[in-house]
């Protein structure tokens, strides 16, 4: 899917960017998400002799994808090889998609609330009188 990002954590998270989605899911959930990563690593270099472990996978616009392992880059490659298996994933993750978080109202005081301004009236009045008594000197 054009225009989105997907970040592969090591702690067994996977989120989602897009202009119509920002959420993350825990990665067992995900049926798709393994041939995904399988398939990432079948395109490393014949160089990288490193265990097939990740800190993070970033996918960019179906096309850029880096694995990072903890201490260097051991994938980055620029294909659409994979858009089929990125596609899957995206359709999975959207069907999964937590429902929105609804924030409780925080309540407006009514017209017969009065103790807050009682008292803050008090409290100007108080600090008013002091600040103009003059100081006596001895």
């Amino acid at each position: 899917m054009e225009n989105t990002t997907i970040h592969i954590f090591g702690f067994k998270s996977t989120q989602i960017i897009s202009l119509e989605n920002n959420f993350m899911l825990k990665s067992e959930e995900l049926t798709t998400l393994q041939p995904l990563i399988d398939a990432i690593w079948d395109l490393k270099s014949p160089e990288v002799t490193e265990q097939k472990e990740y800190n993070v996978i970033h996918i960019f616009n179906v096309a850029s994808i880096r694995w990072q392992s903890n201490s260097k880059v051991l994938v980055d490659v620029n294909t659409d090889s994979l858009k089929d298996l990125i596609d899957n994933l995206v359709a999975e993750m959207i069907t999964l998609k937590p429902a929105p978080k609804i924030k409780e109202p925080i309540p407006i005081p009514t017209a017969t609330e009065t103790p807050t301004e009682t008292v803050t009236e008090t409290v100007t009045e108080t600090v008013t009188e002091k600040a103009t008594t003059p100081v006596k000197k001895k």
